[in-house]
């Protein structure tokens, strides 16, 4: 599976939204947009609980000119409570902040979008560089794709159908309709499991030290395609797990 697909609201918290969803089975995320409404995206946010899936905030872009006022004010207005949502959430998973001088372009001229380019106000960019440069955040670099085990979501599909065991990289994972079982190729001792579907949602954890995981199949259930990471040592085995 190389495509998520997000359904994606405005965050005016408009009812019923449910009338729009697709279904469970076409959506892998739940999206909104966070401008300048009060509670942007709270029906949204209501709406990925209920159906117990990760959310993105798609778009998000404060309608001020940053070039004008203070920059101070402007962060604890907009930015701060931004943050404080996305921090005091955990079904939150990405941002996506359009900084663009909205005034430049021709069609959204007069419309209040001002500047929202956080370069162009020293507090907003210091507040900014401080905020992503914490650990929460993945980050555009040269070693981008080695941190998302890229290589390990092209290659390293392992599918059991039947109980033998199928090599994963440097683990084993085996499994039946009851149960799916795993453990280091060495029998090396683990300090954890986890385990989430392939969009994100988390579905199991342990940090129980042991040599072998078995987790009943009705913890996973409905969820064909598994990324699992185990912990061993200093080293964080990750693999794909088509059930």
């Amino acid at each position: 599976m190389n495509v998520s697909y997000v359904w994606q609201s405005h965050g005016g918290n408009t009812p019923n939204i449910d009338r729009w969803y697709p279904g469970d089975r076409y959506v892998n995320w739940m999206g909104f947009s966070h401008f300048n409404e009060p509670n942007p995206g709270a029906n949204m946010m209501a709406f990925a609980e209920e159906h117990d899936k990760p959310v993105m905030i798609a778009e998000a872009t404060p309608k001020v000119d940053l070039k004008v006022g203070d920059g101070t004010a402007h962060w604890a207005g907009w930015y701060a409570p931004l943050f404080d949502k996305i921090y005091t959430n955990d079904r939150i998973k990405a941002l996506a902040y359009i900084n663009v001088d909205w005034d430049s372009q021709d069609m959204w001229q007069g419309q209040g979008w001002g500047d929202s380019r956080v370069q162009v106000n020293e507090a907003v960019k210091a507040n900014w560089l401080e905020e992503i440069g914490k650990d929460s955040w993945i980050l555009a670099s040269d070693s981008l794709f080695d941190m998302l085990d890229y290589e390990m979501w092209q290659d390293s599909l392992v599918s059991f159908i039947r109980p033998e065991m199928k090599k994963a990289g440097e683990l084993r994972v085996f499994g039946d309709a009851n149960r799916l079982v795993v453990h280091e190729l060495n029998h090396a001792p683990m300090d954890g499991i986890t385990i989430w579907d392939i969009s994100g949602r988390l579905l199991y954890r342990s940090h129980a030290r042991n040599s072998e995981y078995e987790i009943e199949s009705s913890l996973i259930a409905g969820t064909p395609l598994l990324v699992l990471q185990v912990q061993t040592g200093d080293r964080l085995l990750r693999t794909k797990v088509k059930r």
